[in-house]
């Protein structure tokens, strides 16, 4: 008898074992990206007491780089996978919040540096 094939996004998620969807949250991966945010944050706002803040961007880009992966292999096992809905996603998400960020330093900049 021959093994159930497994699916790609499975593969993927070792802790449950389930087919990785687009509405499944791990909160150990979101922990991870907490933890890789506020490092980032310390080390900004103290300086060089928190001299390894700088290792929660690369934290950050690996938890994102894996999070990326399963939703990819979702949609490739699914066979629902094409690069522009990626990238359409990706836009769709992005997008509005850099545009209320280049607003708000845009704000920030007239008023704080004008003389």
């Amino acid at each position: 008898m021959s093994q159930p094939q497994q699916t790609i996004s499975a593969a993927l998620d070792p802790i449950d074992g389930q087919k990785a969807s687009h509405g499944h949250k791990r909160h150990d991966i979101q922990a991870l990206r907490g933890i890789a945010i506020l490092a980032v944050l310390l080390y900004h706002a103290t300086g060089d007491f928190w001299a390894g803040g700088y290792l929660g961007v690369d934290l950050f880009f690996v938890v994102s780089g894996f999070l990326i992966t399963r939703l990819i292999a979702s949609d490739i096992d699914r066979g629902t996978f094409t690069l522009q809905s990626f990238y359409v996603r990706r836009v769709k998400r992005l997008l509005p919040a850099a545009y209320v960020t280049f607003c708000f330093t845009a704000i920030l900049s007239a008023i704080l540096l004008t003389p």
